[in-house]
């Protein structure tokens, strides 16, 4: 869903392309950290106490789901249940 009005949303992107490099590049690292600490709160919530890699599992499931179909889905989730210091 986008909502945005057009003018507001090229009016948004020229300010942050004005933004230097290396600040862009802060605020996106600091975006993703607050979605991950919100989907590890979120995950918490609906399983209870989790391990860690039980965690680990879930937050790769919420962000990474859709892209990849269930045989790789599965693949990864077998090295990361099988590596979990990887």
């Amino acid at each position: 869903m986008n909502d945005t009005n057009t003018a507001v949303e090229t009016r948004y992107r020229e300010m942050l392309m004005r933004l230097p490099p290396r600040r862009r590049l802060e605020m996106a690292d600091a975006m993703f950290t607050d979605a991950k600490k919100l989907v590890e709160e979120s995950i918490r919530q609906q399983n209870g106490a989790l391990t860690s890699i039980e965690l680990k599992i879930e937050i790769f499931r919420r962000f990474y789901a859709c892209d990849f179909s269930d045989h790789e889905l599965s693949t990864i989730i077998d090295h990361l249940t099988r590596h979990p210091n990887d």
